[in-house]
């Protein structure tokens, strides 16, 4: 796609590039008036300063993007940001913008994702390898062999973080389920205690109903993050694992359930089922 030069509506760039902290509030305050400039010609003026040579400017762009891609679900010219960002992903040499442009093009339903995750699936720079699992099966598609065949060695990375989330990916597919459990088991054993309420969250919701899970979910009740403890303790529940009493009986004691958090609900009533039928 050819790209315009920056005319005045791409002046609010320059204003958020004068902030180079992406946390700072300008940027936020930019990304606002630009999404409520939905016009192509806005967009267009925007990803202008895709080239331009201050890193600033095209990790706005980049940031745009991915926010777009979040919060405009019925832009009529998504295919053609769709086909910008694989563009952009294919040619970018420079880590951390690579690493920003994949971050946005995961939040496209396009049919490159698949191919760029592939062409980095093996990359050197752990960075962009924790963005791979995000572009194989977006927007709940089924995993392709190819795709199977890249995530498998994420799986297995050096990085624990792309192991994870790599197999929050591949553990909701027959094929991969296996060494994506094996995986999340590992981390739930962890010395990592944020790893082990992911994994403990992606355990308790897999379909993988094997006394070893089980048991790894057991182990996690003891853990001092609530929210780890309620995953548990929900996954339990889901398996009708008799254990599930003494989870009960822990969240109760701690006060960690919440009447409209699903996990406590669940947990909740299948104590109380259990007690129903104790008493008939």
């Amino acid at each position: 796609m050819g790209l315009p030069h920056p005319d005045p509506r791409g002046r609010p760039v320059a204003r958020a590039a004068d902030q180079p902290d992406e946390e700072h509030a300008t940027w936020w305050e930019v990304l606002s008036v630009l999404l409520k400039r939905p016009s192509f010609e806005t967009w267009q003026a925007v990803v202008a300063h895709r080239h331009h040579p201050g890193p600033v400017h095209r990790r706005f762009v980049a940031e745009y993007l991915r926010v777009r891609g979040v919060l405009v679900y019925d832009s009529p010219h998504a295919q053609q940001e769709g086909d910008f960002l694989a563009a952009w992903a294919a040619e970018e040499t420079d880590i951390e913008m690579l690493v920003k442009v994949l971050e946005a093009f995961a939040e496209y339903e396009h049919p490159g994702t698949e191919d760029i995750g592939l062409r980095y699936a093996d990359h050197p720079d752990v960075r962009v390898r924790r963005q791979v699992p995000g572009l194989f099966c977006p927007w709940g598609a089924s995993l392709t062999s190819p795709a199977r065949d890249g995530l498998l060695p994420l799986i297995r990375d050096p990085d624990a973080r792309v192991r994870l989330l790599a197999s929050r990916t591949a553990v909701h597919d027959d094929a991969l389920l296996s060494p994506a459990v094996q995986a999340l088991l590992a981390l739930a054993d962890g010395p990592d205690a944020g790893l082990r309420g992911e994994a403990a969250a992606l355990l308790a919701a897999c379909p993988d109903r094997s006394p070893a899970v089980a048991d790894a979910l057991f182990a996690l009740l003891d853990e001092a993050d609530p929210l780890t403890c309620l995953e548990a303790a929900y996954g339990l529940a889901l398996r009708d694992d008799p254990r599930a009493t003494v989870a009960y009986q822990l969240i109760v004691d701690r006060g960690i359930g919440d009447a409209d958090d699903h996990r406590w609900c669940r947990l909740w009533h299948w104590h109380y089922d259990r007690e129903r039928a104790a008493a008939e």
